[in-house]
């Protein structure tokens, strides 16, 4: 999984750990990486749908 987790750019990984692995709100994680709580769903939106569809082609591979 750690893989397939660098498989998201940079701020999609951060957001999706800050919120996913560590357990913060998203007010928290919107405060951490200094942007909205809008802008952090909307991040966090992606990172899932890349997630998605990295995981499915990991899948058609095996």
């Amino acid at each position: 999984m750690n893989r397939t987790l660098h498989a998201l750019p940079e701020r999609q990984r951060t957001a999706l750990t800050l919120c996913t692995v560590q357990g913060l709100s998203a007010r928290q994680a919107s405060k951490v990486l200094g942007i909205s709580v809008s802008a952090l769903e909307s991040l966090l939106s992606r990172a899932r749908g890349t997630l998605r569809k990295v995981l499915k082609i990991q899948d058609r591979l095996q």
